[in-house]
């Protein structure tokens, strides 16, 4: 005879649809006004279209760009800190022509330190 209990069925995740759908509706609750929302959709719109053609060039760093794309849209200012080689003027090249700015780099020149 086996003292093994019967297996507990477990409670069945909703499915994906209504999540989906639960998130929209509490995204709209949130943003209120469809003026506003009008708005959201169109930046997010525009900022997917540029992410997407920044990853045709960048392959491999969806996060670097999301996080360069918050900075523009807020109007901040950026510091790309990494290891040599891994793409930091090509990324800062890239993001000034899909916005359409013109690029230059900063170099750095000791001789105008102060003595």
């Amino acid at each position: 005879m086996n003292a093994t209990p019967p297996a507990e069925k477990k409670k069945e995740d909703p499915p994906p649809d209504s999540v989906e759908k639960g998130y929209a509706e509490k995204a709209e609750k949130a943003r209120g006004k469809k003026k506003m929302s009008a708005k959201l959709t169109a930046v997010g719109a525009i900022g997917g279209a540029i992410s997407t053609e920044i990853q045709k060039v960048i392959i491999g760093k969806a996060h670097v760009i999301d996080n360069v794309l918050v900075n523009i849209l807020s109007n901040g200012n950026l510091l790309f800190e990494d290891y040599p080689g891994l793409a930091k003027t090509l990324m800062t090249n890239t993001f000034a022509d899909a916005l359409g700015c013109d690029f230059k780099r900063v170099q750095f020149t000791p001789d105008l330190l102060p003595a």
